[in-house]
This record gives C-alpha cells, structure tokens and sequence, in this order.
C-alpha cells in the first residue's frame, strides 16, 4: 500500500499545507505591522507600495526580489523601484520592467556590458532600476519595446573571443 492509500495520509498532508499557510499568515501580518510603522515613522508618500516576488535560480535555490517604495528617503525620496523579470538566455539576455502611468518618451535607459539602468522622472511617478547581468552583454544591440507601461528590452550576449 503507497503512502496516498494509507489511511489519514491526505489529512495528515492537509494539515501540513494548513500548517504552511498560517505560518505564511503569520508573516505577512509583521510585514504589514513593520510597513505601517516605518510609513509613519518615515513620513513616507501615500498610498505606499510594496510587493516581492519569488524565483527559483538555476541551482534550484529561492531569490526574492522586493519592488515598490524601497529606496531610503534620504537618497532618493519619492523614488520607486519597479518590479523586473531577468531572463538570461544562451545567446541574448531579457529584461521586463513594469513602469505603469509614464510614457516612452519619460523612460531613460543607460545599457552597460554588465548592467542596465532604468529611470523615469514624470511629475508624479518616479522609478528607478539597476540591473546587474551575470553575463556581459553587448550595449548597442538593445531592441527596446514599451507597451502598455511594460518595458521590454533584449541585449545580445557578448560572445566568447568578442571583445
């Protein structure tokens, strides 16, 4: 008999499942206590955003990248950081950068061998993004979208012997 047919194992699974999402709650809940704390304390611009998403690397490790009202007041007040998809192909690397509420013309992209910056400086939206690459990448060879506040950019990686 396999461990799905034994009696009591789905409940026991379920309550291992129940157990994660409490515990998940539970962090979320002193996330949201700390964040209200620090937007009163700080003064910070409302309303104030704040999110993160989860990855798993190449080796199978979890990455959390947090996105939002991040960077310190003092160096840059008022400024947000968007969130950001890296993908790292064989031959080229992808960048998307979400920049809702701005337009084209607003967005300034620097692309270097092993970073990419973006900033926008609109009236009432200001981001900014520094992206370092695993790879160098060739700066001239940006293809740049911008649809619908998404920012798509895809560099070719330099090849080996390219200098």
């Amino acid at each position: 008999m396999s461990a799905e047919e034994q009696p009591g194992s789905a409940s026991r699974h379920e309550n291992e499942l129940d157990e994660l999402f409490q515990r998940m709650q539970a962090l979320l809940d002193q996330l949201v206590a700390r964040l209200r704390a620090r937007a009163v304390s700080e003064d910070l611009p409302h309303p104030f955003v704040y999110g993160f998403q989860i990855k798993v690397d190449r080796e199978g490790r979890p990455q959390v990248e947090e996105f939002g009202d991040l960077l310190p007041a003092a160096q840059m007040p008022g400024v947000r950081e968007p969130l950001t998809d890296l993908v790292e192909g064989a031959a080229d690397v992808a960048l998307t950068v979400e920049l809702p509420g701005v337009r084209r013309e607003e967005i300034e992209l620097r692309c270097e061998p092993r970073r990419i910056v973006v900033s926008v400086d609109h009236p009432s939206r200001r981001y900014y993004k520094e992206v370092l690459l695993d790879s160098p990448a060739v700066p001239g060879s940006a293809k740049v979208t911008f649809t619908n506040g998404v920012l798509d950019i895809v560099l070719a990686k330099v090849r080996p012997g390219q200098a």
